[in-house]
C-alpha cells in the first residue's frame, strides 16, 4: 500500500513541474534524465497543500503538530538530546534517508558527550533490564509538564497522544543527575531514590526505587511500564509522580537538590495490526486529478527528449525536503529523505540487471507476438526499506517512529 502511495507521490512531484507559475521553493529533487539531480518546486499553493496532506497521511497525522518549546528551557534539553541519540542509532540501516545535514532542527546541539546514553554507564533498579528499543516501531518520550516547588518533586506527564492499536512493550523513567552541592555534603553515603504514583486525596503508591551513591552522576533509569499502562487505560487518574530522596536517617531532599536536571518517561510501542500503523482515512478532493504511475507521460513531465523515456528500468532519484515544506518547527530529523522511484522500459531482451521475474520474461515474449493484447511488463520496486522520523507531537512529546516501505532500494520488471 505504501509502495503504491510512493509511486503516486512521485507522479505528483513531477506533474507539478509542468506548471507555468514561477516559484522559489524547492521541495523535491528528482532525476532530470541527463544524469543530474535538479530541484522541482511545487508551483501552486494548492499543489503544495495537497502534497503536505499526502505526507501527513502516511505519517499518521491529520495536521502538522504545534509543540510548546517552552517545556525544554536552558542549554541541556535532556529529552530531545536522548531521542536524537536514539535516532542516530537507527541510521546504520537507513543510510538513504537524510540529506547533507541530518538534523532539521538546527537549534538542538549536535554532540552530547556529557549526556551520552551509554547503557553501561547508568544506575537502574535491581532486576530491571533495559528494553530493546529495536523491537519497537514507535518510541514516545514524555516531558514533565509541572513546575516543582522547593518542598516537593512532582512530575506530570501527558500520555493522551498514545495511539490506539499500539501495544506497550515497556517504559522507562529516565533521570539525569548532574553535579550538586548536596553530593559533597553527604559524600560516601548512599541514598534511596523512590518514585511514587500520586493519588489525590489518598496515600501515594510506591512504583519503584533504587539505591544511589551520593556522588554518582549520569543516568538513573527505573521501570515505568506499569504506570504508563495504567495512565493510558485510566487517563482521569493521571496525577503524576513524586520523587522522594532520603538517607538511612530519613533525611529528605528534592530531586533538584540532588542534582536531577531532567526527568522524563520513554515508552516503547509496537503496532498490533500493521494496517493501523500510520494509516489515516483518505478523502480525495473533487478538484484533484488522480494519475496512475504507469499512465504518466514522463517525457512531457520531465521536459527531456524521448531517449530517456526509452531507457531501461532502473532506480531514479527522488528526494523530498521536509525543511522546504516548512515543517522545521516540529520535525527534528531527518532533513528530508531519498524516496527514489522506478522508471524505464521493460523490453525484450530482459537483461539480468533488470531483475525481471520469470513471469515478466514470459510476458515480454508474448507481448512481442501479440502487442495489442498483452502489455509489456512494468517497472516497479523489488525491494523497499524503512525510514525513521523524529518529531514533536501536539503535546510536545518527542516521537521516534519507523515507517516501512518508504525507500526504493532496487527496481525490476514485473
Amino acid at each position: 500500500m505504501k509502495a503504491a502511495l510512493l509511486a503516486v507521490i512521485a507522479t505528483r512531484v513531477l506533474v507539478a513541474v509542468a506548471s507555468d507559475v514561477p516559484s522559489t521553493a524547492s521541495i523535491f529533487y528528482a532525476d532530470d534524465g541527463l544524469q543530474q539531480t535538479v530541484a522541482y518546486p511545487l508551483l501552486k499553493s494548492h499543489e503544495r497543500e495537497e502534497f503536505q496532506k499526502e505526507i501527513l497521511r502516511f505519517l499518521g497525522l491529520k495536521r502538522p503538530p504545534h509543540p510548546d518549546k517552552r517545556l525544554f528551557p536552558g542549554p541541556h534539553n535532556m529529552l530531545p538530546d536522548y531521542m536524537v541519540d536514539l535516532y542516530r542509532d537507527t541510521q546504520d540501516e537507513e543510510n538513504d534517508v537524510t540529506g547533507p545535514d541530518m538534523l532539521l532542527n538546527r537549534n538542538l546541539p549536535r554532540h552530547f558527550p556529557a549526556y551520552n546514553f551509554e547503557r553501561n554507564n547508568m544506575i537502574s533498579e535491581v532486576g530491571f533490564d533495559l528494553f530493546d528499543w529495536s523491537e519497537a516501531d514507535t518510541v514516545m518520550s514524555f516531558p514533565n509538564h509541572m513546575e516543582n516547588s522547593e518542598e516537593t518533586s512532582r512530575y506530570r506527564y501527558d500520555v493522551s497522544d498514545v495511539q490506539p492499536g499500539h501495544r506497550l512493550i515497556g517504559a522507562e523513567l529516565r533521570m539525569f543527575r548532574n553535579d550538586s552541592t548536596l553530593g559533597h555534603l553527604i559524600a560516601g553515603n548512599e541514598v534511596r531514590l523512590s518514585v511514587f504514583k500520586v493519588n489525590n486525596g489518598a496515600e501515594n503508591d510506591l512504583i519503584s526505587s533504587v539505591t544511589v551513591d551520593s556522588l554518582t552522576k549520569g543516568w538513573i533509569v527505573l521501570n515505568a511500564t506499569s504506570i504508563l499502562h495504567y495512565w493510558t487505560v485510566h487517563p482521569d487518574k493521571n496525577s503524576g509522580l513524586e520523587i522522594v530522596i532520603s538517607d538511612e536517617k530519613n533525611h529528605r531532599w528534592t530531586a533538584s537538590d540532588f542534582g536531577v536536571v531532567d526527568c522524563f518517561i520513554v515508552g516503547y510501542f509496537c503496532a498490533v495490526n500493521e494496517d493501523t500503523h500510520a494509516r489515516v482515512k483518505r478523502s480525495v478532493s473533487s478538484t484533484t486529478t488522480e494519475v496512475t504511475y504507469n499512465d504518466m507521460d514522463w517525457s512531457s513531465v520531465i521536459g527531456v527528449d524521448t531517449k530517456w523515456t526509452r531507457s531501461v528500468c532502473q532506480r531514479r532519484t527522488l528526494y523530498v525536503s521536509f525543511r522546504d515544506l516548512g515543517w522545521q518547527d516540529w520535525i527534528i530529523a531527518p532533513d528530508g529523505y531519498a524516496a527514489y522511484y522506478c522508471f524505464g522500459e521493460c523490453s525484450f531482451p530482459l537483461n539480468t540487471h533488470m531483475n525481471a521475474t520469470n513471469h515478466a520474461i514470459v510476458q515480454t515474449l508474448v507481448h512481442l507476438m501479440y502487442p495489442e493484447r498483452v502489455p509489456k511488463p512494468f517497472c516497479a520496486a523489488t525491494k523497499l526499506s524503512s525510514i525513521s522520523v523524529l518529531y514533536f507531537d501536539d503535546h510536545s512529546n518527542v516521537v521516534l517512529k519507523k515507517y516501512n516501505n518508504m525507500v526504493v532500494k532496487s527496481c525490476g520488471c514485473h
